[in-house]
């Protein structure tokens, strides 16, 4: 696996995308705060939740990341959320922000 940065939890590719995977410790952590950790992993690749949630689907939720290091955005689901604190291993593909991503990125991260 090509890396930028790591740490136990989080790998950034080259190409920017995320790989998320919580080791047993994130795992119990989240399992008493999941935005909170989820949000402490993020910080470590200075990647943040902004915005507000949206609807994916019929079924699912979700929330736009942003990595101000790599002006990249993501899209994380809420099941993605719940497949992470489970501890499966979820990608995260990364996006060039659009014009509206960039109002967003410039109200909430700047």
């Amino acid at each position: 696996m090509n890396a930028l940065r790591k740490n136990d939890n989080i790998v950034e590719l080259v190409n920017h995308d995320l790989v998320i995977e919580y080791d047993a410790d994130t795992i119990q952590a989240a399992e008493k705060d999941e935005m909170l950790t989820f949000s402490e992993v993020l910080f470590w690749l200075d990647t943040n939740i902004i915005g507000e949630e949206f609807c994916l689907s019929n079924f699912d939720m979700g929330l736009m990341l942003y990595n101000g290091y790599s002006d990249k955005c993501y899209i994380v689901s809420f099941s993605d959320l719940e497949r992470i604190k489970a501890g499966e291993k979820v990608t995260l593909s990364a996006y060039d922000p659009d014009e509206d991503d960039r109002e967003t990125i410039e109200r909430e991260y700047a």
